[in-house]
């Protein structure tokens, strides 16, 4: 990624890359998540694998945004990416990776421009 905004871009497309974002993979993550409030391992990697996300995603985010407000939309992007993925599992004929792409990247243009940030590349 050249900037902030292609790196915020690739976080998204990651996450809907084909692979990451089947119909399988997807319900071996639920059931993942279903385990971790039993399981300390699961809920450890569960953590790890959290912050992950938001770290790279306020990151990025603080190229437009104070701290604060990157964790605020770090949150949303996250929880937004977590949600789209579950509707791909549990959707009748699930949720095609551009759609969901597409959703996640419009969240972001509009919370750039709510910010005052063009929602424009770079």
């Amino acid at each position: 990624a050249k900037g902030p905004r292609e790196r915020l871009e690739a976080i998204i497309d990651g996450n809907f890359a084909p692979r990451q974002f089947s119909r399988p993979a997807v319900t071996a993550w639920i059931a993942f998540w279903a385990q971790t409030p039993t399981n300390e391992h699961l809920a450890r990697l569960q953590r790890i694998n959290t912050e992950r996300l938001q770290s790279n995603l306020r990151h990025a985010l603080r190229g437009f945004l104070p701290a604060a407000e990157s964790a605020r939309v770090a949150l949303g992007l996250a929880a937004l990416i977590d949600g789209l993925s579950v509707r791909c599992a549990l959707s009748p004929g699930g949720l095609a990776p551009e759609v969901a792409r597409s959703v996640a990247r419009d969240h972001l243009a509009a919370e750039l421009t709510a910010a005052g940030h063009a929602a424009t590349r770079n």
